[in-house]
């Protein structure tokens, strides 16, 4: 059932603390006086070899002048550079201190105390400016009760269409929805679950256009085509609509994976005229229609065009119609399933809602454990994966998400432990230099139980398989640092401590396992 909004959307009265200091001050009195700064000058700077020799085939030393670990900054100026020099940072602080060391770098390195300072030939490379906001916004810290043309909300996220720990199926989400009758009572719309980005249209009678990501972000200037096209789209009237960019090439559905980048590059990208925009709500047409029952909503008058459409549906009152609406939506091609929509539901701006149900075409596999991430603070663990190639080798194929599956409630799997994870797509990669094969799995749920019957996992006979009937990518890419090489395998072990910072035997070298590192995809 919706929420009630006299229970969720109202929230706790802030009622002033009574404590009176002097005259009475605003906002706008105040405001004025923030001025930007100078926190830290100079704050990061590069030392070590590039500066004194101008040349190093040892690390890239970067001295950051803080009084405590800066892992923010240590993650961006990384990030900035290509994959190949991520493994040679090393991050040096103004004090010592021998214990911080196992979790001062993201390298393996040897075990010595941190630069005090700058002491050879060295170039400033950033100051810290505490920088102050032009035309600061206040933000309410509550649900807002309606849409406005050009200020973001949360995009509405649906429920799964299983009960939980179990995989998707036709029967289960069917079982689901035979538990809330009053669905058939009201009707569902059934249409295709896309597989692309999610994302908002505004634009005003005027002819101004916003299209936002799922995140909020501006992403308009990316998307020239589909900017001209709403236009013609909505032209003459005030409308807000949520959609699903897809991106067809030859006649052929590519993965979100390149969607996401033809909206994150710094130019427009050359394959952006082949995205299709799939609209599938309008939430404002001239006012706010939020609140309307969805059947009322999808009559909006929203033409399409050339890369904007329509999105298809069926409306079905029972079990059978549902069985045969999903299958039909979910075979579809490019569809990641079927999306189910009570006719009555409203569109809810907290992003959440239980009168929608996804169904999501998902495939599962065998897998062996080969490493495993200890989740702080709970019995929950991450597992990295191996298959077997036709030799009995260990082939990379991805991390789960955190799950709880262990051996017990407070033990982890072991190394070598079959383990059953379902997914949406399954990639395969190829390192240009080595040629080596490997995998990943995007989506990667883990299902209990844990397979003690079972000794081996799936080959690579079966990923094969199911890169192709996943619709997964097939590109270069270099093989995952956090499975090691044959000169200095990076693997952590069950039967290592499992704590941040441990520093672990690996193959006769001693490394450094680190958070950042253990967690990079």
């Amino acid at each position: 059932m919706a929420r009630p909004p006299e229970t969720d959307e109202e929230l706790a009265p802030v009622n002033s603390s009574g404590v009176e200091l002097g005259e009475e001050i605003t906002r706008d009195e105040i405001l004025p006086y923030f001025k930007s700064f100078y926190h830290t000058k100079p704050y990061v700077s590069l030392i070590g070899g590039l500066c004194t020799q101008g040349k190093t085939k040892g690390d890239i030393d970067i001295f950051i002048n803080s009084n405590h670990r800066d892992i923010s900054t240590e993650f961006r100026i990384i990030r900035m550079y290509p994959e190949k020099y991520w493994f040679r940072f090393r991050f040096h602080y103004p004090f010592e201190e021998e214990e911080r060391l196992p979790d001062a770098s993201i390298n393996l390195v040897d075990a010595e105390k941190t630069h005090p300072g700058k002491f050879t030939d060295y170039m400033d490379i950033y100051n810290e400016k505490i920088e102050v906001i032009s035309g600061p916004e206040l933000v309410l810290m509550s649900v807002p009760k309606k849409l406005e043309l050009f200020k973001f909300a949360k995009l509405l996220k649906p429920a799964h269409g299983h009960y939980k720990g179990e995989e998707y199926s036709i029967d289960k989400l069917i079982e689901v929805v035979n538990a809330k009758p009053e669905w058939y009572e009201k009707g569902i719309y059934v249409q295709k679950k896309f597989d692309g980005v999610h994302i908002r249209g505004d634009h005003s009678k005027e002819g101004k256009v916003i299209i936002w990501s799922e995140e909020g972000n501006d992403i308009t200037s990316n998307l020239p085509t589909l900017v001209s096209e709403i236009k013609v789209a909505c032209s003459g009237h005030d409308v807000i609509f949520p959609g699903e960019l897809e991106f067809w090439s030859d006649k052929k559905h590519q993965s979100r994976q390149q969607t996401t980048a033809i909206i994150h590059t710094k130019e427009v990208h050359p394959d952006e005229s082949k995205v299709i925009l799939n609209a599938f709500d309008t939430l404002f047409y001239d006012q706010d229609i939020h609140n309307e029952p969805y059947s009322e909503r999808l009559k909006s008058e929203i033409k399409d065009t050339k890369h904007i459409k329509k999105a298809d549906y069926k409306l079905v009152y029972s079990s059978t119609e549902l069985r045969k609406a999903v299958t039909h939506y979910a075979g579809l091609p490019g569809s990641e399933g079927a999306y189910l929509k009570r006719a009555d539901f409203p569109y809810e701006l907290d992003g959440k809602t239980l009168l929608n149900f996804k169904y999501k075409n998902t495939f599962s596999w065998d897998v062996a454990v080969k490493g495993i991430d200890k989740i702080k603070g709970a019995n929950a663990w991450s597992y990295l994966c191996v298959i077997e190639d036709e030799h009995g080798e260990e082939v990379p194929c991805g991390k789960t998400y955190n799950c709880s599956i262990g051996r017990s409630k407070t033990e982890p799997l072991q190394e070598g432990d079959i383990l059953k994870v379902e997914f949406v797509n399954l990639n395969k990669y190829i390192d240009p230099t080595t040629k080596k094969v490997w995998y990943n799995m995007w989506s990667p749920h883990p299902i209990p139980p844990w397979r003690k019957e079972k000794k081996k996992p799936d080959n690579t006979l079966t990923a094969e398989k199911l890169v192709e009937a996943s619709h997964g990518t097939v590109t270069e890419k270099k093989w995952p640092k956090r499975y090691g090489d044959d000169d200095a395998p990076l693997m952590l072990h069950q039967n290592e401590d499992l704590s941040e910072g441990k520093i672990v035997k690996v193959n006769h070298k001693i490394g450094i396992i680190s958070k950042i590192l253990a967690r990079r995809k």
